[in-house]
């Protein structure tokens, strides 16, 4: 009996022992390619430099910029006046039927950009990257989800050129 219940103990240990082995291996390539996506987004972001304008009652401006940190960008943020933060918007070009609750000056160099609203890193990033001859980017509204805000994602997120017609800059 004593035998028996030795064999099993030892069976068991091997088969759970296997799989921890086989999920680790399996997980290997997804674990690498995160490791890719986070040292590429932080080399995309080296020397880059991100004002936050906001309004002193926002919250979830913050978390916002938390993510834009961990991405390793340099961030400050200021605070202003509803009235006075409206008319920096209107002054960077952001129509009032896309603004959000922030507006950011993304800089690297001799290059800067607006972004409007709760963008995504990943939006920024192929932003800094590319750098496209627009005046910045927009994500309308304050969608679940995003870098800042609560709850789950519900869809893509439709991130828009910051020009006179804006179109579509990339979907993530």
């Amino acid at each position: 009996m004593k035998t028996n219940t030795i064999t099993i103990g030892i069976v068991t240990a091997l088969v759970l022992a296997s799989g921890a082995l086989f999920f680790v291996a399996s997980d290997k390539d997804t674990n690498t390619e995160v490791v890719q996506s986070v040292t590429q987004t932080k080399t995309a972001f080296a020397d880059t430099r991100a004002v936050v304008y906001k309004s002193p009652t926002c919250g979830c401006c913050e978390g916002h910029a938390d993510a834009m940190r961990e991405a390793g960008i340099d961030v400050e943020i200021v605070e202003m006046q509803s009235t006075e933060l409206s008319f920096f918007k209107e002054d960077n070009g952001v129509p009032t039927n896309m603004q959000s609750c922030h507006t950011t000056i993304l800089s690297k160099g001799d290059t800067e950009y607006v972004v409007e609203g709760h963008v995504p890193i990943e939006g920024m990033s192929k932003l800094i990257t590319e750098q496209p001859d627009i005046a910045g980017i927009v994500l309308p509204g304050m969608p679940s989800g995003t870098p800042g805000m609560p709850g789950p994602k519900m869809g893509s997120y439709d991130v828009m050129t910051l020009e006179d017609e804006p179109k579509l800059y990339t979907s993530i």
